[in-house]
């Protein structure tokens, strides 16, 4: 069931994390397995309490990229990013994705941009988002602005992030949480997380 505080995970995809796939061939994505790893870890302890996670991820194509997106990108080292029925626009492996997981198909930065995820969240009277994969300073910060512009509780979970390069996180980390969000190691969460309260619904 989809219950406070909701697992929001952010573009956790073969093109954004694997080594050999776009974002790797600009920046080396090693730095990103242990976020990879650590947010696998809390969403088996997430499922446990009995909640639903909602699983962002995105696709590019002729059809939803701008002309202003491809003139920006133009000189990007890779042919593609997160096409879809492509390898790299698949979800990792780590996530084991269920049937029942809310999936949310972005064209843009934000997971919130012309997208059902607000539904979701209004429809099952959700208030607090936890958030989750990469990369921090891009598309989770995007979400995460999003989200507090619309009045929702955010907490970002430090070790299940990752930036675009290293050397990027802790700043990212630092201005969500002086204007954004809660910010704190997922252990910290994990050690509160009791099975939802039942409801009507």
């Amino acid at each position: 069931m989809l219950a406070d505080p909701v697992l929001v995970i952010v573009d956790l995809q073969y093109d954004y994390c694997k080594p050999g796939y776009a974002i790797d061939e600009a920046d080396d994505v090693g730095h990103v397995q242990p976020a990879v790893e650590r947010t696998s870890e809390f969403l088996d302890r997430y499922r446990a309490t009995g909640r639903t996670p909602i699983i962002v991820r995105t696709h590019h194509d002729e059809q939803s990229n701008a002309s202003t997106w491809e003139s920006m990108y133009a000189d990007r080292p890779y042919d593609s990013l997160c096409e879809p029925k492509t390898k790299g626009a698949e979800l990792v492996p780590e996530i084991d994705r269920r049937e029942s997981d809310v999936l949310i198909t972005k064209h843009r930065y934000s997971g919130f941009y012309n997208t059902p995820l607000e539904t979701y969240l209004s429809t099952n009277d959700v208030r607090h988002l936890l958030v989750a994969g990469v990369s921090t300073d891009v598309c989770v910060e995007s979400t995460v602005r999003d989200a507090c512009n619309r009045g929702y509780e955010v907490t970002v979970l430090t070790d299940c992030t990752a930036a675009s390069r290293p050397d990027v996180q802790e700043g990212t980390l630092g201005r969500l949480q002086k204007y954004f969000a809660d910010v704190r190691p997922a252990a910290e969460v994990e050690a509160a997380l009791r099975p939802p309260e039942s409801s009507d619904r």
